[in-house]
């Protein structure tokens, strides 16, 4: 079972990168794509853990969970809009999940990039 302080799933090796424009409500929006590696604190990789993202803007912020899944080999891949953006993981099996929303710990894990054109 793991403890307490490894509650939260790690990413490793994340890359981005900006990419060309996609359709969003009829008008383009500049995205770009992260890819990366699920590992808990021991290294192991993690298949099947849930993908979360924070996004950051000047009218505030949100947090989505289920965006994507870890593949084999915990390898992942996301598609998300320029700016700010934390992503961290989670699963419940094994026992990696926060103990509640609210939880400060639940962002522990959490790596913030920039991405820009």
């Amino acid at each position: 079972m793991p403890s307490p302080l490894a509650a939260l799933l790690l990413l490793a090796a994340i890359t981005a990168s900006a990419q060309a424009t996609q359709p969003v409500s009829g008008r383009e929006q500049p995205a770009g794509t992260i890819t990366g590696v699920v590992s808990n604190n021991d290294g192991d990789l993690i298949e099947g853990a849930i993908l979360c993202t924070s996004l950051w803007s000047a009218t505030g912020s949100s947090t989505s969970c289920g965006v994507a899944q870890s593949g084999k080999g915990g390898q992942f891949e996301l598609h998300v809009p320029l700016g700010e953006v934390g992503v961290f993981a989670e699963k419940q099996e094994g026992g990696y999940f926060p103990a509640s929303d609210a939880s400060p710990s639940r962002m522990k894990g959490m790596r913030k990039l920039t991405l820009t054109p």
